[in-house]
């Protein structure tokens, strides 16, 4: 599983923040996909989504992250990439990845 990962202020105005959502924008060849997206807090896996077959061009997915759990140590986003040969069409590109905080 390959990893964005960013600096998160774990506190704004002291007040701790809370993960609300995931998103990622991508776009896929005929022969690739996402096939998982994970959501951390530090070493602590707060959101998992297996089993998609997420492909296309621009594709913009946001999920909601149950229990909007406070933010500890920093987020970052595991993605599964899958890929059904080794053709022209074996292709992704991350185009972004975030979370939504408040």
């Amino acid at each position: 599983m390959g990893s964005l990962r960013d600096s998160t202020p774990v506190l704004v105005n002291d007040v701790r923040l809370k993960a609300q959502a995931e998103l990622i924008r991508f776009s896929t060849g005929s022969q690739a996909s996402v096939g998982a997206i994970h959501v951390w807090d530090g070493e602590t896996r707060i959101y998992e989504r297996n089993g998609v077959n997420y492909n296309g061009n621009l594709q913009f997915i946001k999920e909601l992250i149950p229990g909007q759990p406070e933010v500890k140590w920093g987020t970052g986003i595991s993605v599964l990439l899958n890929f059904n040969g080794g053709g022209a069409n074996a292709w992704i590109e991350l185009i972004s990845a975030g979370i939504d905080f408040f």
